[in-house]
């Protein structure tokens, strides 16, 4: 490949949200990790892991601002790999 750098995604977990975005009776679950290799060097630069179930504002006060960020609404797991995706981003300088 003429490529300097790869980005391989890997999908461990993927659990769709059972219910609409006012209630629930599964929340939206993801587990994912996302490597950044240096194809030239075959070398493993970094690695990005998000592992996150939503919960409700009421199980963790301290988790609130992800409640507002989300609009107050349960989030499909697309959106969440959508958040575990910017934060690799984020993370692995890209």
């Amino acid at each position: 490949m003429k490529v300097d750098l790869l980005v391989v995604p890997q999908m461990l977990e993927l659990r769709e949200r059972a219910g609409g975005e006012l209630g629930v009776e599964k929340p939206a679950k993801i587990v994912m990790d996302i490597f950044l290799v240096d194809v030239r060097n075959e070398t493993l630069i970094g690695r990005s892991r998000f592992e996150e179930t939503q919960t409700a504002l009421t199980s963790n006060l301290l988790e609130a601002d992800k409640f507002f960020k989300r609009g107050g609404k349960w989030i499909s797991a697309a959106q969440l790999a959508r958040e575990g995706m910017v934060k690799a981003v984020k993370e692995l300088r890209l």
